[in-house]
């Protein structure tokens, strides 16, 4: 599961968004924020790269979560800022 919201506009502040916290403490992904079309597509984008990379099926599902969240919103993507 993916958490993206428009709102709030300042990053990190996902923890004090009271419907984002029981998602997250259960393992959903925060993606920063995004609007849903643009949260899709760089899920997209973001698991064809991790898929294609060395050692992802050896690794456990947790290192795979916090994978693709770093990515999530540490990756910028083509025009992305």
């Amino acid at each position: 599961m993916i958490v993206t919201s428009q709102y709030p506009p300042e990053p990190g502040t996902h923890t004090k968004y009271t419907p984002a916290e029981a998602p997250i403490k259960a393992g959903a992904i925060h993606a920063g924020n995004m609007t849903l079309p643009a949260a899709v597509t760089k899920f997209r984008w973001v698991l064809a790269d991790v898929l294609h990379r060395n050692g992802w099926r050896r690794m456990t599902p947790n290192k795979k979560r916090k994978l693709v969240a770093k990515l999530m919103v540490e990756e910028s993507i083509i025009g992305e800022f």
